[in-house]
């Protein structure tokens, strides 16, 4: 049964994809001193380190999920062969891959890196401004 969607969630629906979308940049300038650099280049050091962490995460879930498929495909087939049923689905009905997340963590290593920056001396100024769906200005 079709029923129309209650005009409630309609205007919610319609606000929310409507409400403006704010985004954040960083301003990083760096500390003066020599020491202040060689620490902010330690920072660098350990946001990479942070970034290759994430990449191989991403990469033992795409695998695993690849490994899961192929696990959950076979069972599935050793039913239906037994059940003397025709097998309907492939491989890529169980594959879960999209649940692995590339870059998941590269906010936390941005974030990471900004508060070494600072606590090297330099100075992290962030500017917000609305990207989309911007109210006009008056």
């Amino acid at each position: 049964m079709n029923r129309p969607l209650p005009w409630g969630v309609v205007f919610c629906l319609g606000v929310f994809a409507c409400a403006p979308v704010y985004k954040t940049v960083y301003e990083l300038d760096p500390p003066s001193s020599a020491a202040g650099l060689q620490c902010v280049g330690q920072c660098r050091q350990l946001e990479s380190a942070c970034r290759d962490r994430g990449l191989t995460e991403y990469r033992l879930c795409q695998a695993r999920a690849e490994a899961d498929a192929e696990r959950r495909f076979a069972e599935y087939r050793i039913a239906r062969i037994e059940a003397g049923k025709e097998i309907k689905k492939g491989i890529g009905d169980f594959d879960r891959s999209y649940r692995c997340q590339r870059g998941a963590n590269d906010k936390i290593c941005e974030a990471d890196y900004r508060a070494c920056f600072a606590s090297c001396g330099g100075r992290v100024t962030p500017y917000t401004y609305c990207a989309r769906n911007c109210a006009p200005e008056q």
